[in-house]
């Protein structure tokens, strides 16, 4: 069974370099797996740092570029190269444990059912803000979409799929993720798109990495958070235009709670920051998400 990992990357040639010497030291021989870095138009080292890690003794580290802006761009460029069965997906900021690759060839070789799989992702500098992390201990089978979208065991740090399932479902929303319009939920999204199709998703504590972001103050909580708010409103929206009443259903009560808690505040003079900046943050995703296709299919002349 082999397994391609692929790594969207934009200007962190730094972080990159660890992750590709992480890589190279884990415990897969390279005709087992192949490493794919997806160079989304760096202005920095980074094609330096990957053509160095495609040395003549690691033929199976190979660059790739993507001049579309996106990380699901990227990304979808990755798939599409890659030659592996099991496609694992980690960040350029994130250092895999060093069985992390057996670990994940192990859980779909025992379970021919597997379709999905994430796992655990912990801080690299416990100085950092605990954002994007997933730290369950316990391992669990997703079987409802609430599951994905509230507080989801498997974030885009670390999960692994099938090619056969992403080659059934399709790849990333380019309208979403990193470097889009809408923000952060590309990995949500199909993640969702897997699970309304049927396939077996399952969160393993052993296939770990840490992540290795850098935040530290509250300005850069805040601007994430409202990003990957926003990446909601888009998730919303594209599946509320399908007529996808659950996500209906799961935006509503997210705006509704929203909206109560800044009530409240308003009512007793308390202030709500995460609050203040999440809803408008949802809003302003599905607003993004509606502008971003209504220009698209102008452009393909399908509205």
């Amino acid at each position: 069974m082999k397994i391609s990992v692929i790594i969207a990357t934009y200007n962190r040639c730094v972080k990159l370099r660890a992750l590709l010497q992480t890589l190279a030291e884990c415990s897969l021989k390279g005709n087992e797996c192949e490493v794919l870095i997806v160079d989304n138009n760096s202005t920095d080292t980074t094609k330096d740092v990957a053509t160095e890690f495609q040395a003549p003794l690691r033929p199976h580290f190979r660059y790739l570029f993507e001049k579309r802006r996106g990380k699901s761009n990227a990304l979808n460029c990755g798939i599409k190269a890659a030659r592996g069965e099991i496609l694992a997906f980690t960040d350029d900021d994130c250092l895999p444990s060093r069985n992390w690759l057996h670990s994940i060839v192990k859980e779909f070789e025992e379970d021919p059912n597997l379709a999905v799989l994430g796992g655990r992702v912990e801080l690299y500098d416990k100085n950092d803000i605990a954002h994007s992390l997933s730290l369950s201990n316990h391992r669990s089978q997703i079987t409802h979409g609430m599951q994905i979208i509230k507080n989801a065991p498997i974030i885009g740090a670390n999960m692994a799929f099938r090619k056969c399932v992403l080659d059934r479902i399709g790849g990333f929303d380019p309208l979403l993720g990193p470097g889009a319009r809408c923000g952060i939920a590309e990995d949500v999204e199909i993640l969702y798109r897997c699970h309304k199709s049927g396939f077996k998703i399952v969160y393993s504590p052993e296939v770990m990495v840490l992540h290795n972001h850098g935040r530290k103050s509250e300005s850069e909580d805040f601007a994430l958070s409202r990003l990957y708010a926003m990446g909601r409103g888009g998730l919303y929206c594209k599946h509320i235009l399908r007529a996808d009443l659950k996500m209906a259903s799961i935006a509503a009560d997210e705006i509704y709670g929203l909206s109560k808690t800044l009530l409240k505040g308003f009512m007793i003079r308390k202030d709500f920051p995460h609050h203040r900046i999440m809803l408008p943050g949802v809003l302003r995703g599905a607003i993004n998400y509606l502008s971003s296709i209504s220009r698209v299919g102008r452009a393909l002349n399908l509205l």
